[in-house]
C-alpha cells in the first residue's frame, strides 16, 4: 500500500499515554520523527500524517516545521554552532581528544566561511585571543552551514594550495580530514540522542563528497644523484678523510645509520648518533631519502650540514 494512500496512515496513527491526540512516526529524507498530529479524530489524524509525509518528502522537514510547528522552526533558525557543539559534546561517546578534533574541524570550516580568522591571535590562550575567536565562531547560526557552502569551502581550500603534485596531495589529505572530523558531529550515533533538537534539513555535510583517497606510498620528488653530489660537496670540507662507499648506498629499503636532524627554512642539520651500523657519511643516500620521506616534500633546495658523533 502506497504512503500516499489515506488507508496506509489510518493503520499507522497511534495514541500515546497521557495525551488525547493521535501520533505518527514519519520517515522522509533519511530522518524519522514522531509527531503529535494535534487532533483527537483518527480520520483527520491520518489525513494530516499523509500531508506531513508528502511535504517532508518534497519540501523537506524545514517546510513541515514552518507550516505545522512555527515555534520549533524559529528555534531551529536560532540554533548556533556553539549550541550544537555543546549538545553534541554532551551525548558523544568518544574520547575528549577525539571530540576536540571534531569541534576544532567544524570551527575551522565555519571560521573560513564567515571570514572570522584573526590570524595568529586565535592561538593565544593568555591574552584571550583564542577564546574571543571561539566565541565569534560559536555565535554563527548553524542554519547558515548549507551543503552548498560546505562544498564552496572545500573547493576554495583546494584552490589555495600550490598546484604542484606534492602540495595538491597534501591539500586533499587535509581537506578530507577536516570534512571527516567535522561531519562526525552529525553522525547517526550522535544525532539519535538529539531527536528533540531541531537541526537544519538537509544537514550541513549532506552530499558533500571526499576527495579520492591519496596514496601514502613514498615517491621520490628529487634527483637522488644530483642531491648526493651536492651533499658530498658540502660535506667534503668537514670530513675529507672519510670515504663514501658506493656499495653502502644500494640498500635503500633500510637506513643503517643512526641520526637525528633539524630543519629550518633553508637548511638541514644532521647529527650522527653513532647508534647505527654505518655512519651518516657512509649511508648518505639512504639518510637523505629517509629525511625526505619524513618531511613529505622535496629537500633538494636545502643547504645540508653534518656533525659526527664527536661533534
Amino acid at each position: 500500500m502506497a504512503k500516499t494512500d489515506l488507508a496506509y496512515w489510518r493503520r499507522r496513527v497511534f495514541k500515546q499515554p497521557n495525551s488525547p491526540n493521535w501520533f505518527a512516526e514519519i520517515s522522509a529524507r533519511g530522518l524519522r520523527r514522531k509527531l503529535s498530529l494535534e487532533t483527537t479524530n483518527r480520520e483527520n489524524a491520518a489525513s494530516r500524517a499523509r500531508d506531513i509525509y508528502q511535504l517532508a518528502r518534497f519540501g523537506g522537514w524545514d517546510a513541515v516545521l514552518k507550516k505545522y510547528r512555527p515555534k520549533e522552526a524559529e528555534a531551529k533558525t536560532n540554533l548556533t554552532v556553539g549550541d550544537f557543539i555543546a549538545l553534541a559534546g554532551s551525548v558523544a561517546n568518544v574520547q575528549k581528544v577525539t571530540l576536540r578534533g571534531y569541534t576544532g574541524a567544524l570551527r575551522k570550516i565555519v571560521s573560513d566561511l564567515e571570514h572570522l580568522d584573526p590570524g595568529k591571535t586565535k592561538f593565544d590562550p593568555y591574552a584571550g585571543g583564542h577564546q574571543r575567536w571561539i566565541e565569534r565562531v560559536d555565535d554563527v547560526r548553524l542554519a547558515k552551514l548549507t551543503p552548498q557552502k560546505i562544498q564552496q569551502w572545500k573547493q576554495a581550500f583546494l584552490n589555495k594550495a600550490l598546484q604542484d603534485p606534492v602540495s595538491q596531495r597534501a591539500a586533499k589529505v587535509s581537506v578530507n580530514t577536516f570534512l571527516r572530523q567535522a561531519r562526525s558531529l552529525f553522525s547517526p550515533k550522535i544525532l539519535k540522542h538529539l531527536r528533540d533538537v531541531s537541526l537544519p534539513d538537509p544537514l550541513p555535510f549532506a552530499g558533500v563528497e571526499f576527495e579520492p583517497r591519496q596514496s601514502l606510498k613514498y615517491r621520490d620528488t628529487f634527483d637522488v644523484q644530483a642531491l648526493i653530489t651536492k651533499a658530498k660537496a658540502e660535506l667534503a670540507y668537514q670530513h675529507p678523510e672519510v670515504p663514501i662507499d658506493p656499495a653502502s648506498q644500494l640498500n635503500l629499503s633500510k637506513c643503517q645509520a643512526g641520526f637525528t636532524y633539524t630543519m629550518t627554512v633553508k637548511a638541514i642539520k644532521i647529527q650522527d648518533t653513532g647508534k647505527g651500523t654505518k655512519s651518516v657519511i657512509e649511508a648518505l643516500e639512504a639518510v637523505l631519502r629517509k629525511i625526505e620521506g619524513w618531511h613529505q616534500g622535496s629537500i633538494a633546495g636545502y643547504k645540508i650540514s653534518f656533525r659526527d658523533v664527536e661533534g
